[in-house]
């Protein structure tokens, strides 16, 4: 019977430089490593090889992330767990999705090596490791649906980002400077939000957002 190899890391990066990179510092650690340039590299190596990778771990930015989505969904059908290595790691909607596509971890691709192999040891353990932020924004919404019926569920997690600026007293061009987004896309949002919540201003929605939790220090 054929001896199964199995391979630590499938690297998926489309920076050769950094690729390189990444391969000798996992080499010096003792991991194996296979990297490829792209997504559909990865597929296709996954499925059409006898290895099984431990994990896939995918450098990508925001944009390159809500391109590649689903193709890294139909990745991990063919390796056992998917880290994103994020170059926009407080990008809400960025973590929502790996969040939601089911990824084991979603790391800053500058962390130092030695956090970084660290935190690849917990996901081999089981870990599932998320930016405290986002996973204080999943509790908030649970609470805030339990407590409120649906209406904290309904809004997204961008909507819910606003919303715990505005708890804290924010103005709309301080929230739209923290975020990098225009006043106008912060106006529009803040109508949706109180549509949503069925309050009438944005006054009734910070009082509702302070009595449900939504606050980033709550």
């Amino acid at each position: 019977m054929d001896t199964v190899s199995t391979i630590d890391v499938l690297l998926i990066d489309s920076d050769l430089k950094r690729r390189e990179d990444f391969a000798r510092r996992f080499m010096d650690a003792g991991y194996s490593t296979l990297s490829v340039s792209t997504i559909d590299d990865a597929i296709r190596t996954a499925y059409g090889n006898a290895q099984l990778f431990s994990i896939a771990l995918v450098v990508a930015g925001a944009d390159r992330f809500a391109i590649d989505k689903d193709k890294m969904r139909n990745l991990m059908a063919g390796v056992r767990k998917l880290v994103i290595l994020s170059e926009a790691v407080n990008d809400l909607e960025m973590l929502a999705g790996a969040y939601d596509i089911g990824a084991a971890g979603y790391l800053e691709l500058g962390m130092p090596s030695e956090a970084l192999f660290k935190s690849i040891e917990l996901v081999n353990m089981g870990q599932q490791l998320f930016p405290s932020r986002f996973v204080a924004f999943q509790a908030r919404e649970q609470i805030a649906a339990k407590a409120d019926g649906n209406r904290g569920r309904r809004l997204s997690v961008r909507e819910m980002e606003i919303l715990s600026l505005v708890a804290t007293g924010d103005s709309n061009g301080s929230i739209a400077e923290r975020l990098k987004i225009s006043e106008g896309t912060v106006k529009s949002h803040l109508r949706a939000i109180t549509r949503k919540l069925g309050v009438g201003n944005r006054t009734k929605a910070a009082i509702w957002a302070r009595e449900h939790g939504f606050s980033p220090h709550g």
